[in-house]
């Protein structure tokens, strides 16, 4: 690995580190404590489409929603740490979810 993507890999990985999401999501599953195994299997299938989607993502997009959703930051503290106006932040997550929604309504049909 070259030395820019070292870098560029530890600073995504120091903003919204990966393991995060991944234990996010195994607590919400736990928290809705599934009734049956087919509703435990349905539910680690979703959530990995959602971190496949989340994952085409460019940068630009993927760490504005990985602070807001998994580190559950405020778009204030987004902003702060990414150096960005407050309304980019928003306007970056609005695009996130826009592109999420398509991919996924195109990978359920």
């Amino acid at each position: 690995m070259r030395k820019n993507k070292r870098r560029k890999f530890a600073w995504r990985q120091r903003i919204a580190p990966i393991a995060e999401l991944n234990e996010a999501v195994d607590k919400a599953c736990r928290h809705r404590g599934e009734a049956t195994p087919e509703d435990a299997v349905l539910s680690y299938e979703l959530s990995g489409m959602i971190q496949a989607a989340a994952d085409r993502l460019g940068d630009k997009l993927k760490l504005p929603l990985y602070m807001y959703y998994t580190a559950e930051m405020s778009v204030d503290e987004i902003a702060s740490a990414l150096r960005i106006p407050p309304g980019t932040v928003k306007s970056r997550l609005f695009q996130a979810r826009k592109a999420m929604k398509k991919t996924l309504e195109v990978e359920v049909r």
